[in-house]
């Protein structure tokens, strides 16, 4: 017996595209209504809110990856359009001096401003280096490595 909710009945698996609000299209098994990608404008406040508190603690040095390992960075990009500085905590891997992060979003802006202007800033053990990126997109993923500079002792 299936009960309805909403207009999808309760353990109904569909099998074809199905349409979002917005006209996204998902084709994902099992979901009884469209996912949209999109986040409203609160979530999208609630987001920044997280990242301000995250960017925070990780510029201070918690969280941050040993030389070789996992943990948060914070890396700071230059708009492409306004040339303003942007921040944003990321989970990375480390392994020297090299740093990689990653997006499962195509669109995310920080990608968008690497690519434009590959100098960055990254936060590692609570301090700020220099670093230089180069990204790579894959199918579903997008990859930065980021070569950070040492200055000559």
């Amino acid at each position: 017996m299936h009960t309805t909710f909403g207009a999808v009945p309760v353990g109904h698996v569909p099998t074809g595209p199905l349409r979002g609000r917005r006209g996204m299209n998902s084709t994902r098994p099992g979901l009884g209504v469209a996912v949209t990608p999109k986040c409203n404008p609160s979530s999208r406040h609630a987001l920044r809110a997280v990242n301000d508190v995250v960017r925070t603690f990780v510029k201070r040095g918690v969280g941050s990856p040993p030389v070789v390992g996992v943990g948060t960075v914070t890396m700071a990009t230059t708009g492409r359009r306004t040339g303003r500085l942007h921040e944003v905590p990321l989970a990375a891997a480390r392994a020297g001096d090299t740093v990689v992060v990653s997006t499962v979003r195509p669109s995310s802006e920080w990608v968008r401003n690497l690519e434009s202007s590959p100098k960055s800033t990254i936060w590692l053990n609570g301090y700020a280096h220099q670093a230089r990126a180069s990204v790579r997109r894959l199918p579903g993923l997008t990859v930065a490595t980021l070569r950070v500079h040492r200055p000559a002792a």
